[in-house]
């Protein structure tokens, strides 16, 4: 009897037995939300100004679908060890690098704190644009450039660098105790950046100055498509109330009743089908 037909049949059905399942497994990690990536989660209850201690921190895996970049990596464990928590931190909850200070008192070490594969670039502030050191270590900021067009000498501001967290403000690092007064005049403000953003920033800071706009620590979507703001929108009635008036004016409130223009006169809604 030839059994060379039926050894075929087998290793055919043992193959489509594996392919099977490698697409289980693809399918279940993709409607998982991908692999599961390590991060640190507090065991128990953390007050505000408390210094974290090993005791304190546990380990969680979060789908990378699901991952708020913000999370600390459960491989920065012994970077987070005796840093102070800027905001309480409730059992169970991820532990984010917005929770916490920069730096402890005792470990004052900037290229500590950078993450591997970022940069630390340092950007000029005056006591206005650093908020009038209010801003502090741990933030997050959107940097905007303001310059000329290019191929013009039309003035233009724009979003850079969205959702940037900021290492340092002048040779603060995030020490709690620090008191906010004899801020000085003239500092820098470093902040966390990519390889490849470290370049941008560098050559924008050539261009032009760069302004910082806070952030709330919560808020960490990037806007898409943001338009760039020149001289027109400022001066031109038309285009400064698309961008001061509220959207729930703009869009005439549902029924279009007391809907005015930007030259002030009611605008006429006009109802029924076509004819």
């Amino acid at each position: 009897m030839n059994s060379k037909p039926f050894v075929a049949a087998l290793l055919l059905a043992a193959g489509g037995v594996a392919l099977l399942w490698v697409y289980k497994q693809r399918y279940e990690a993709e409607m998982s939300g991908g692999p599961k990536i390590p991060v640190l989660v507090a065991t128990g209850d953390i007050g505000l100004g408390e210094r974290i201690r090993p005791e304190h921190l546990g380990v969680r895996g979060i789908p990378v679908s699901y991952l708020d970049e913000r999370a600390v990596r459960a491989v920065a464990a012994e970077k987070v060890v005796g840093l102070r928590v800027r905001s309480r931190i409730k059992a169970n909850e991820s532990i984010l690098w917005s929770d916490l200070s920069a730096a402890g008192r005792d470990s004052r070490d900037l290229a500590g704190m950078v993450q591997p594969g970022m940069r630390a670039v340092s950007v000029p502030a005056t006591v206005a644009s650093a908020f009038h050191g209010l801003l502090r270590p741990g933030d997050r900021v959107d940097l905007l450039l303001t310059t000329e067009r290019s191929g013009s000498k039309d003035r233009v501001t724009f979003s850079l660098l969205q959702n940037v967290l900021v290492l340092a403000v002048g040779d603060d690092l995030g020490a709690s105790e620090r008191a906010l007064e004899g801020f000085e005049s003239q500092t820098t403000v470093s902040v966390g950046v990519s390889a490849e953003q470290a370049q941008m920033l560098a050559f924008a800071l050539d261009r032009g100055p760069l302004t910082l706009s806070l952030r709330n620590p919560e808020d960490i979507e990037k806007l898409e498509g943001l338009p760039e703001t020149d001289a027109d929108d400022i001066l031109r009635p038309v285009a400064r109330a698309r961008i001061t008036q509220p959207e729930s004016e703009s869009s005439g409130g549902g029924s279009g009743k007391g809907a005015k223009g930007p030259d002030g006169k009611p605008i006429e809604r006009l109802e029924g089908g076509p004819r």
